[in-house]
């Protein structure tokens, strides 16, 4: 149980400086954490100043009665609030994106060269996928591997759908199918209208109950703002003109010195698909972009197609700016160990 706040009001101060100083420095995370150790010493220190012999001479009895444990050892109480407070301070400033991870494997960091171990294909290119919403992870953790994530995404999508539309004792899977069927039926878009397919066909083995992984995965905000935006056109993203030199010299050196695309009013999607084009392998395209200093993909969740606002998901080239925070619930210290995955 945490003091009254009017208990330690030098903490709480303390705390509001460096929130301060840190908002400041957020255009630098590197900078903000070099000074997150000194920041740290210094709540220490005021809460040591503010000690357990000083709270009690104000409200002995009151203190007493609140804190008899700590009354004993004030000591490790203060450095316990001290701890609370930085704990705070991390999860509030020093964070990027939270983003959700679900697999039906155990690990203990993600490993790029792991992609494509029973993973079928990947709808939005070659990478590590994470989702902005928790609830599309979820899919994932339960996903047969073979039929890769998106579809097991489409399936969930549908059934949330048929929970509405299915009568009493009407069979649910059977409604899902149907869903899926007249998805299927009205989209025109191939690259679409496969894993609605594949959904559509194995609808029951996708959403089987069955045991999985769901991972807190830190995201930094600095490489979010470098992805490649899979739906808007590149003259609408910062990195667009890059792209579009770099692709030019591509297709020039494979083509021997001729330039036959225009790409000038490309979306993401597109470049990539070109890109990927030159190679027969996801993984080409993925290190192309990687090497012109994007470090993946961001594009709107099923549910949040074609509207403004929603969330995201996204594809990662780089295994290295990735932390995770959590596993099923636990931080990796609480958590039984597994070994590298994807």
């Amino acid at each position: 149980m945490a003091a009254p706040a009017d208990l330690l009001p030098a903490v709480f101060r303390q705390s509001n400086e460096i929130r301060a100083r840190i908002k400041q420095l957020l255009g630098n995370p590197r900078a903000a954490l070099g000074n997150l150790e000194a920041d740290a010493a210094t709540v220490m220190d005021q809460v040591r100043a503010d000690s357990y012999s000083n709270i009690a001479a104000k409200r002995p009895e009151q203190a007493a009665r609140m804190y008899p444990q700590q009354a004993r050892n004030a000591p490790a109480f203060n450095r316990q609030l001290a701890q609370q407070h930085m704990d705070r301070i991390n999860e509030m400033v020093l964070n990027g994106m939270t983003v959700w991870h679900g697999s039906p494997h155990k690990f203990d960091k993600f490993d790029m060269s792991k992609i494509g171990t029973g993973e079928g294909a990947q709808a939005y290119g070659h990478g590590l996928y994470f989702a902005e919403n928790p609830a599309v992870a979820n899919t994932y953790q339960q996903t047969a591997p073979y039929l890769g994530r998106h579809t097991a995404q489409l399936a969930q999508q549908a059934q949330d759908e048929a929970k509405k539309l299915a009568k009493p004792g009407e069979d649910l899977m059977a409604v899902t199918q149907r869903v899926l069927h007249e998805k299927y039926t009205a989209n025109k878009d191939p690259y679409l209208r496969m894993p609605l397919m594949d959904a559509m066909n194995n609808v029951r083995e996708l959403l089987k109950p069955s045991g999985g992984n769901l991972y807190k995965v830190d995201l930094p905000d600095e490489h979010i703002a470098k992805m490649l935006d899979w739906d808007k056109p590149l003259s609408g993203q910062p990195h667009g003109e890059k792209l579009l030199a770099a692709y030019k010299e591509l297709e020039a050196t494979r083509s021997g010195g001729k330039v036959n695309r225009d790409m000038s009013k490309a979306t993401g999607r597109e470049i990539y698909e070109a890109v990927r084009g030159w190679e027969p392998s996801q993984a080409y395209a993925s290190e192309w972009f990687r090497k012109q200093g994007l470090p993946g993909i961001r594009y709107a969740d099923q549910g949040s197609r074609g509207k403004d606002g929603g969330t995201s998901n996204f594809v990662v080239f780089d295994d290295s700016i990735l932390t995770i925070q959590e596993r099923n619930g636990l931080g990796l210290l609480n958590a039984k160990p597994g070994p590298i995955l994807r």
